[in-house]
């Protein structure tokens, strides 16, 4: 009866709101409770788990999504409690596997299939593999849904982080990972969509298989499988990277690009940066003699503004630079031209800035890659390669960079934030307090106005004294003229005025505590009399 409530849907003009939302949720809730004597009495009836499976299939009218969910869960519960019965089980059923492949798009498939990805029963694991289970899925990157073509692809991802045994084993083979790059060499945009979903599963095998320190021992062929064929199809990815076919255009506040970087080239350089820092010597060894470091340094400079490229290949170039590997370094710092096109980017920055006030988008990496470069020139400890040196001393222009722009900019960023450092005995109080700086004099001039006491001298009273008060706003509400010039208005004018100017002053000062303004000597002066009026005579501008 449990069961009939959540495998049979009926009529709407035949049952009740009950009949059709409410038992079926309670029925759920009962049999998903993980007690034993349910379980027990549904694996003895297999009719019973017969219903439950049977969303697998094509029904008529099909169940509503709500009813497929609640399959799906109680399948789950029944997985994690009985997982060797709930394969054995399977293995009895025509075409399980693809017929649950082909399900993946309703609600809770995708999860249920990973939790008998994940089982440890080894017989079970190599039963699902032999039965195409991965496979199966494969073939769904290369759908005409593009749902499907996501959910395959997160599934993987998924399988992947849990996969041990014969799964995992299964990832490593030659024919799995020909199955993963059959459309690298993409002509249609079809093509290319499978392969941007083929890509996150191959990068997270990539790093699943990386090494745990830097390895000069392995070889390429005694590698899993997926190194060897990214080795080969170097010159696909390449091309790919290069904009095969790629002519569309993309309109910018800052421009026209034709073609957008998009997201398939983004995700191949991310790839690259997995494949480097494999920490295996003999794939830095297949980079050095490849051209496709040199395309990703191409994207770098072209698209100026795409922070997550130069993120990725900040990452790749810094991992190159400490691997020690000098095959790959001299590749990219001679073939690529790195210095000389830092030293252009950061000329052509410059006079950007002077037109439009903003740097170019990469200038923050090309300083992390530039200091990295000249740990290598002058290191900590050790002796410099010879080689090195001598591309610094001769690329045209690096050493004014060096000295010049590069230091200035990592003086300010060696600079404690806030002009300070926190420690654990710091109150609130402590991190509201000013910055100290040389202006001594306007800070005793700020320190005068206390708002709780008059100065002393000043024999206005509180009401008298409240410029900014109560007093405007009962004059415009009132319409009266207190000034006596019978123009409220003009009244309201000076006060806004009033206001502004004092508005300026207040952060004219501020900019002084912060460091950031300028001290004119005639401020300082009036400040040092206490002097409000002459000090106020004395502000500069904003615009100084």
């Amino acid at each position: 009866m449990l069961v009939d409530f959540v495998t049979h849907e009926r009529p709407q003009a035949e049952a009740g709101d009950d009949r059709l939302r409410k038992y079926p949720r309670v029925c759920c809730e009962l049999l998903c409770a993980q007690a034993q004597s349910i379980s027990d009495a549904l694996f003895q009836h297999e009719e019973l788990l017969d219903s439950l499976w049977a969303f697998l299939d094509q029904h008529e009218p099909p169940l509503s999504p709500q009813l497929v969910s609640y399959c799906v869960r109680i399948i789950q519960s029944l997985v994690s409690q009985k997982i060797t019965a709930s394969v054995a089980y399977l293995r009895k059923k025509e075409r399980a596997v693809p017929r649950l492949v082909a399900r993946l798009t309703s609600p809770g498939v995708p999860d249920l299939v990973t939790k008998l990805a994940a089982c440890e029963d080894e017989p079970a694991l190599r039963w699902l593999c032999d039965a195409g289970f991965i496979a199966e899925i494969i073939a769904l990157l290369s759908s005409a849904d593009a749902d499907a073509r996501e959910i395959a692809a997160q599934l993987l991802l998924d399988i992947i982080d849990v996969s041990t045994g014969p799964i995992a084993d299964y990832f490593k083979r030659a024919d799995f990972v020909d199955s993963l790059m059959r459309s690298i060499a993409a002509d249609t945009e079809d093509q290319k969509s499978s392969f941007l979903f083929a890509l996150p599963p191959m990068t997270a095998l990539i790093k699943k298989y990386a090494s745990g320190s830097y390895s000069d021992a392995a070889q390429l062929a005694e590698l899993p499988a997926l190194f060897g064929a990214t080795a080969t199809h170097l010159p696909d990815i390449d091309a790919l990277l290069g904009g095969k076919g790629a002519n569309a255009e993309f309109r910018l506040s800052f421009g026209t690009l034709t073609p957008p970087l998009g997201l398939l080239r983004l995700k191949l350089v991310e790839y690259i940066l997995a494949f480097a820092r494999s920490n295996h010597k003999c794939v830095l060894d297949v980079l050095a003699i490849s051209p496709t470091l040199l395309t990703v340094l191409d994207l770098f400079f072209t698209y100026l503004w795409n922070s997550l490229l130069h993120q990725v290949v900040q990452d790749l170039l810094l991992y190159i630079f400490r691997s020690g590997h000098l095959g790959v370094i001299l590749h990219v710092l001679v073939d690529g031209k790195l210095l000389a096109r830092i030293v252009e980017a950061q000329k052509a920055s410059e006079e950007e800035t002077k037109i439009s006030g903003l740097p170019r988008g990469y200038m923050g990496a090309l300083r992390n890659i530039s200091a990295e470069f000249e740990s290598l020139v002058f290191p900590a400890s050790g002796t410099a390669d010879p080689r090195l040196v001598e591309l610094a001393k001769s690329t045209s222009g690096w050493s004014d960079f060096v000295s010049g722009p590069l230091a200035e900019r990592r003086q300010i960023e060696s600079q404690l934030l806030g002009g300070r450092k926190p420690s654990a005995g710091m109150g609130a109080d402590d991190f509201d307090a000013p910055v100290p700086t040389t202006s001594d004099a306007a800070r005793n001039f700020l320190a005068g106005f206390d708002d709780d006491e008059p100065d002393e001298g000043d024999s206005s009273s509180d009401d008298d004294s409240d410029d900014f008060g109560d007093s405007d706003d009962d004059e415009l509400a009132d319409g009266v003229d207190d000034d006596g010039d019978g123009d409220s208005a003009s009244d309201d004018s000076d006060s806004s005025s009033s206001d502004d100017g004092v508005d300026d002053q207040v952060e004219y000062y501020c900019k002084i505590l912060r460091g950031t303004g300028s001290t004119p000597t005639a401020v300082d002066a009036a400040a040092a009399s206490a002097s409000p009026d002459a000090v106020a005579n004395t502000v500069p501008p904003l615009s100084t």
